[in-house]
């Protein structure tokens, strides 16, 4: 097996043939051996030796939040804020194009019922249902289209044929796992995107996992999907900056892929106290309704919001107590988007445990590093789409006490 880019102990770079990671020792064998995922209305065809697994509560529920990769080192009291740093900004247009596609071929077709099942097509295609996504019996009929070209540009790089899924449009109130057979370059990275033929617009897929010849996704509704991938030296390059832990590394030239979302500028001018109807707080309702403005508004030419409803609309003050409509909006989507939250939640916390699991039995006994794998799945997603992300970050350990953060 040729030996990972990166370790999968701490992140760091790996050189050819390395037979130990130079940073913190640990032995290298061409990835972590930690068995079958299973569990609960899983199957999976792989193992985890060569495939880095990433639980990815990147949720894409709206079109992003904001995540950019800035080193910004200092002792701490005079950090330079991101505008400072990158200055003002003109949003762009969102990424948009079209494929040159062959004829679309029915591959397989199959009925799920509530207590889950598979899909699974003669290419490779996997959909895995889980017990609880579906209330009734639910068709799934898939079919798939070559890919000829495109004209995205060089930022969009398809190595896998443009699937279609259909089950009704139905929203599936457990996520579902979809593996999809692709191309994926040797010590390179790759993801899944939705596609809209209507808009043009492209929409990342939350990753659970890259193989050396599919990717795993998640999600919980259907439309058009593809895999993009990233080759090696461009994933050298990308990651540049790379993640430890939670540390930036300045080895390398830092990366910055800039969706000219400005904190201070796009997002609310008031901080996070919660409010009677979310009073844990209501930070991914802030964060989803400024990333739907940035998107759906600011990008359409309309004023930017930091001030627009700030004292409901009469005019900037100092007081964040009189933006009462703006507060009372973050709140009320933080109330409906946790009443979809916890299922991605509890599934997560089920692959933990098996991951966990598997690994105890290989002799590894410490989880993988998933920082670096996340960092590129974030940046990966904003360069191709041009538009920020959203990311949700659940403290799960100890059980079964649960906190998180969204940004």
């Amino acid at each position: 097996m040729n030996t990972p880019a990166f370790c999968t102990q701490c992140g760091s770079g790996l050189g050819v043939g390395a037979g130990f990671c130079t940073h913190c020792g640990a032995g290298v064998s061409g990835g972590v051996s930690m068995g079958p995922l299973s569990g609960p209305g899983r199957r999976s065809r792989f193992s985890f030796a060569g495939w880095v697994g990433i639980v990815a509560l990147v949720i894409a529920v709206v079109a992003g939040g904001t995540w950019l990769a800035v080193s910004l080192l200092s002792d701490g009291e005079d950090d330079p804020l991101a505008l400072d740093v990158l200055g003002v900004a003109v949003p762009e247009p969102a990424v948009v194009g079209s494929f040159d596609l062959g004829e679309p071929i029915e591959i397989v077709s199959g009925t799920v019922g509530p207590d889950g099942g598979t899909v699974e097509s003669s290419d490779g295609l996997l959909i895995d249902v889980p017990p609880g996504a579906h209330s009734e019996a639910t068709g799934y009929t898939v079919s798939k289209q070559e890919i000829l070209g495109h004209d995205f540009g060089s930022g969009v790089n398809p190595i896998s044929a443009l699937y279609s899924v259909d089950n009704g449009g139905l929203l599936a109130d457990q996520p579902i796992w979809v593996e999809v057979p692709a191309a994926v370059p040797e010590g390179g990275f790759a993801m899944g995107f939705f596609y809209d033929e209507a808009t043009g617009g492209l929409e990342a897929l939350p990753l659970v996992g890259v193989g050396e010849d599919s990717v795993v996704v998640a999600t919980t509704h259907f439309s058009e999907f593809f895999v993009h991938g990233v080759d090696a030296t461009t994933f050298a390059a990308l990651l540049a900056a790379q993640v430890a832990g939670t540390t930036l590394s300045t080895d390398g030239p830092v990366v910055i892929v800039d969706t000219k979302f400005r904190p201070g500028v796009d997002d609310w001018p008031f901080d996070n106290y919660g409010s009677a109807i979310s009073p844990g707080g209501h930070c991914a309702g802030q964060s989803l309704s400024a990333m739907w403005y940035f998107v759906e508004r600011t990008k359409a030419g309309a004023p930017a919001l930091n001030d627009r409803y700030d004292n409901d609309g009469l005019g900037p003050t100092v007081r964040w107590q009189d933006d009462r409509n703006a507060y009372r909006t973050a709140s009320v989507i933080q109330l409906y988007y946790q009443s979809g939250a916890v299922d991605w939640i509890e599934e997560f916390q089920r692959f933990l445990e098996d991951w966990r699991l598997n690994l105890g039995s290989a002799g590894g006994g410490a989880a993988p590093a998933l920082d670096l794998w996340q960092y590129a799945a974030f940046i990966t997603a904003m360069e191709v789409t041009g538009e920020p992300q959203f990311v949700e970050i659940w403290r799960l350990i100890p059980a079964p006490t649960a906190s998180s953060t969204s940004a």
